[in-house]
């Protein structure tokens, strides 16, 4: 049995279908797949705006500025997403979703709530599990000879959740983080685990989600509030910051903690290679014979060879 609902979305896209963005790769700009400079400088606002709560949230003496902080980054769409969702009971499927043949049942359900314009279907998002979404795809892929795109099924995009997408970030901190044979160097992941307790963090991210994210929630905001305290001269999280303006306005408080927030994010701040970005992206209108082995440093080829 398989239970469907159907969600409105919050932030409103155009009902009309669009065309194909499938491009050449010569027709596009290099910063389509080099990061602009604008990207470093949007994540490490983001990172500020982290290092701002976890300081809030853990000082003793800034405490008290927890709720003058924006609880959120804000966007374009944040008042929209602020909104409670809307959702309905699209009705109940006898069928099994964890086999290709019960979910070409679910699809087939689900894809007559799908809005059609110039009998073209406006393709809508389908949520779910890992194994759901790959259910999904495998269905697709089994009707790809379909006459038309009722029997193609392919007026649906699966898109996993956001939980599972948690869940394949940490995964890959695992990989390159959490190796056993660290454990003797102080302040890596498993010398923490073994330091503080955290018996059970294990590889394997699936199986022990909640251990796993509290291990890098842990270890990321000891290491803020370290830093912290040694850049104000502190001894412990319940001392006075040096230079903290503990009887001027609110503001000027709240300004103090972004400056220290800026500062702790400074202190860590690996400076991207923009130059060699630059370089990369200044060669793209060039002859393949003539771009230097300096601008190829983002360059995936198989075989060595220029491309």
């Amino acid at each position: 049995m398989t239970m469907c609902f159907a969600v409105k979305d919050r932030v409103q896209a155009s009902a009309e279908v669009r065309p194909s963005t499938t491009s050449e790769a010569c027709s596009l700009s290099p910063y389509d797949f080099l990061p602009a400079p604008d990207v470093h400088d949007r994540k490490r606002v983001r990172m500020v705006f982290v290092v701002e709560h976890i300081l809030a949230d853990h000082i003793d003496q800034l405490q008290h500025l927890k709720k003058k902080l924006n609880p959120c980054i804000p966007h374009r769409y944040t008042k929209a997403m602020q909104e409670q969702s809307e959702f309905v009971n699209v009705g109940v499927v006898d069928a099994n979703p964890s086999s290709t043949t019960g979910m070409i049942e679910v699809l087939q359900h689900l894809q007559q709530y799908v809005a059609v314009t110039k009998n073209t279907p406006v393709p809508c998002l389908v949520s779910g599990d890992g194994l759901s979404v790959k259910r999904i795809i495998h269905a697709q892929q089994s009707r790809s000879n379909g006459e038309d795109w009722h029997h193609r099924l392919d007026s649906m995009w699966a898109a996993p959740q956001e939980f599972h997408k948690e869940i394949l970030l940490l995964q890959d901190s695992n990989n390159k983080f959490f190796v056993g044979a660290s454990e003797i160097d102080r302040g890596t992941i498993a010398q923490l685990k073994s330091e503080f307790n955290h018996r059970s963090l294990c590889k394997d991210v699936m199986s022990n989600f909640q251990h796993v994210w509290d291990m890098y929630e842990f270890a990321t905001e000891g290491y803020v509030l370290l830093c912290a305290i040694r850049l104000r001269g502190m001894h412990a999280i319940d001392d006075m910051p040096a230079g903290f303006p503990a009887y001027q306005p609110v503001k000027a408080q709240l300004d103090w903690l972004h400056q220290l927030a800026q500062e702790v994010v400074e202190f860590c701040w690996e400076t991207p290679d923009n130059q060699g970005i630059a370089i990369a992206a200044k060669s793209f209108v060039e002859e393949p014979g003539d771009i230097s082995d300096d601008a190829l440093a983002f360059c995936s080829c198989d075989n060595g060879t220029k491309i």
